[in-house]
């Protein structure tokens, strides 16, 4: 399982933060995928053994487009930080919609607009420092060499341990009070970019680097709703009618992996005043880092890119057993969802007299999404599927959303503007549904569910030495917005792991 799974692996995934071991190319956890589930995974896991992340992106942690938080739309749109895919809602191929994912260091939660982004509380840095959180649930700090001091023989140990790890071994007392999120040299290894077909720079005639790496522990696959089953079923795990077909060698027969996509979806209510309105009362943002005006307010805390530009209410329809609607309002501009910026059908900008509420359905009652391979070659993107409104419940969440957008209209109705208020908003609601939060494709679940894909602890089943730790493994799609959900189950999925390390 695990040497066919990293050959294919190695071709999608560029080397990252890698723990240097004696043993070349052997480490106790491969972590494939840095987003909200496999980045504080790694971090764990690394305290506790030579750990390796695989990981198709860079960093871009300079990049102003992921550290401005108001800036959120363009990173989805940045080349350098984002994988184009094409994906279809239902059966219907005229509603076939963009949906971006992160290809960066931090995956999907470097395109999130700061909603629920404030955990840490940082111990590290003085109170204040930028781009640190402080009084929050999740301590950071770091370790004190007072422990050791007190111990005898610890110098020798840690000496030798330094010594294993390629490290010096001269005061190693104030490694132990190392930051581990340090900027050695030679942290990073590159082996190759853009060699995934939803990459904006992929050419196919560049055939990257194969490279192999070996686990002596576990392999944890943290790709996402969409690549996680893909690369399963890569591995020869999923469905065996499915790998056959494409001349995969069967290893666990999983019918679950793929299935079982959910996702929350939008919609929204937007207008435009009739006369001027909305007028800035300081420095008209532009969205174009780094030539907006706003940034220099920005780096002071202060400003429209200070805080998410978002301001939300969560109510609960009649058909729903918990609130199930999270309403949000923007300001001059109305938000429309992604598309590949200036390349394909590039929008013209609203105008800054827009005001627009839009929507998010959670929890919806119906979903029978997929994710399917179209070839058995690694670099080829899968289809996704998210089938909405064609299973039970539909008639529920479709009458949900209208609901959803009832108040921004009694809002608009109110104020003299034009309006048009003949629309049977049902109708209005499946073309311009859309959803960019996917989860569910390889599920936890019971013992006795033969579709479930994970055990409770997130092992593979059928599989030794195999996790997933990412968004895929919900068996229900998570709230509105899935990244501290996942962010959570990375926590956990730490001390399932090491725990399990220790009873070994």
């Amino acid at each position: 399982m695990g040497l066919r799974s990293l050959a294919v692996l190695s071709l999608l995934f560029s080397f990252k933060l890698v723990t240097v071991n004696a043993d070349v190319n052997t480490y106790d956890y491969i972590v494939v995928g840095s987003g909200p589930g496999g980045g504080p995974l790694v971090s764990y896991l690394a305290r506790s053994g030579a750990t390796v992340l695989l990981e198709a992106g860079d960093d871009q942690s300079k990049n102003l487009n992921l550290t401005v938080g108001g800036l959120f739309k363009q990173a989805g749109n940045d080349k350098n930080m984002r994988w184009d895919f094409f994906i279809n809602y239902g059966t219907d191929p005229k509603l076939d919609a963009y949906h971006p994912r992160a290809r960066t260091l931090g995956g999907c939660s470097t395109h999130n607009a700061m909603h629920f982004m404030d955990l840490d509380n940082d111990h590290v840095v003085p109170p204040g420092t930028k781009g640190h959180g402080f009084g929050r649930f999740l301590d950071i700090s770091v370790n004190s060499p007072e422990y050791p001091r007190n111990q005898s023989d610890a110098e020798t140990i840690l000496a030798t341990t330094a010594k294993n790890l390629g490290q010096p071994q001269t005061n190693v007392f104030a490694m132990v009070a190392r930051n581990l999120n340090n900027n050695d040299a030679d942290r990073d290894q590159q082996l190759g970019q853009s060699m995934y077909k939803a990459d904006p720079g992929y050419n196919a005639s560049n055939p990257g680097i194969k490279k192999q790496a070996f686990a002596r522990k576990e392999v944890i696959i943290s790709g996402g709703a969409f690549n996680t089953p893909q690369l399963l079923k890569l591995s020869g795990v999923g469905p065996k009618s499915e790998l056959t077909k494409l001349n995969i060698s069967v290893v666990v027969d999983l019918p679950g992996v793929g299935t079982n996509l959910q996702d929350n979806l939008e919609v929204g209510t937007s207008a435009t005043a009739n006369k001027p309105a909305l007028a800035n009362l300081g420095p008209i943002y532009t969205w174009d880092a780094p030539r907006d005006p706003c940034l220099d307010a920005w780096y002071q805390g202060k400003g429209m890119h200070a805080q998410s530009p978002l301001n939300a209410i969560v109510v609960k329809t009649s058909n729903a057993t918990e609130r199930d609607l999270f309403i949000f309002r923007i300001t001059s501009a109305s938000f429309r969802g992604y598309w590949p910026a200036l390349t394909v059908n590039p929008i013209a900008p609203d105008p800054r007299r827009t005001w627009d509420f839009s929507m998010v359905k959670i929890h919806p009652q119906s979903w029978m999404g997929t994710v399917t391979l179209n070839s058995a070659d690694p670099r080829d993107t899968p289809e996704i599927n998210f089938r909405f409104f064609e299973g039970p419940g539909s008639d529920a969440d479709i009458a949900a959303m209208a609901k959803g957008m009832q108040p921004g209209r009694s809002i608009f109705e109110s104020i003299p503007a034009p309006l048009d208020k003949r629309c049977d908003l049902k109708e209005k609601v499946l073309p311009q549904s859309r959803s960019y939060h996917a989860s569910s494709s390889s599920a936890t679940g019971a013992d006795s569910d033969l579709m479930t894909v994970l055990d409770a602890s997130f092992r593979v089943r059928g599989t030794t030495g195999l996790r997933v730790v990412d968004a895929s493994a919900f068996p229900r799609v998570p709230g509105g917005f899935p990244v501290i959900s996942t962010f959570m189950i990375s926590m956990k999925a730490s001390e399932d792991i090491l725990r399990d390390a220790k009873a070994t």
